[in-house]
């Protein structure tokens, strides 16, 4: 069984957006979760989609999932207080339904992560069967440094070696529930992502590249750019 966790819990502060949460912002005549979705509805290897998305907009995400047809959401869950424990409780309905934990792979994504591409589904699926993770990267464009305390640059990373984090990242259902008790019993509540979880118990995490146009929209220019991706696939299909 191949699952998408996907978290839309947040309520989008540095959108300086007041109406609606960032995921529900409308952009090319979709709002932004259900391109996100969609990704992950119309890639033939993905049995089953959970979504964490906050309680009071709940209703109208049911709403915007029957008025697109949308069939593999299979559950709808109110998130926690933290990322990592709205992650867990998603985590939690799928291994509830899930027949075979120890065989099934969750591919953990943002709802306001709009633009995964079939590729990128499909390599995270192949790698999480090879190596039992996976963690969407893209190269940087520009060179990263490492700071200290007093503001001073103290390392220079080689920028061939450094890339950005994305999403999906892929796992074993079980393995990566059995981490999230872990930290629950360790009173580990800090994470910021399931990849950052898991490296903290040693699982290693294996990469898959991918474009920079998988962006996280975040700001007002992140929607603007996702606008544009749209419009310039839609041109290149007609």
């Amino acid at each position: 069984m191949n699952v998408a966790l996907i978290f839309a819990g947040g309520k989008g502060l540095r959108m300086e957006n007041a109406e609606r949460p960032k995921q529900f912002i409308e952009v090319e005549g979709r709002e932004v979760i259900i391109h996100t979705l969609l990704c992950f509805e119309q890639h033939e290897e993905m049995d089953a989609i959970a979504v964490v998305c906050l309680e009071e907009w709940q209703d109208h995400l049911r709403n915007l999932i029957e008025i697109e047809g949308i069939k593999k959401v299979k559950w709808i869950v109110s998130g926690g207080e933290t990322g990592q424990e709205s992650i867990y409780k998603g985590l939690e309905a799928i291994y509830e339904d899930c027949e075979n934990p120890k065989k099934s792979i969750v591919l953990v994504s943002d709802g306001v992560r709009p633009y995964v591409t079939n590729e990128a589904i499909t390599n995270n699926l192949a790698c999480v069967k090879e190596h039992g993770t996976s963690v969407t990267v893209a190269h940087v464009a520009e060179g990263i440094v490492e700071i200290d305390d007093h503001g001073m640059i103290n390392r220079l990373p080689i920028r061939s070696r450094c890339m950005f984090a994305k999403a999906p990242q892929g796992f074993i259902v079980e393995e990566l529930m059995a981490a999230h008790k872990k930290a629950i019993a360790d009173n580990m509540t800090h994470f910021i992502n399931s990849a950052e979880l898991m490296n903290h118990y040693e699982h290693p995490l294996y990469v898959v590249v991918d474009s920079i146009d998988n962006l996280k929209i975040t700001t007002q220019t992140d929607l603007f750019t996702f606008g544009e991706i749209i419009r310039r696939q839609e041109e290149a299909e007609a």
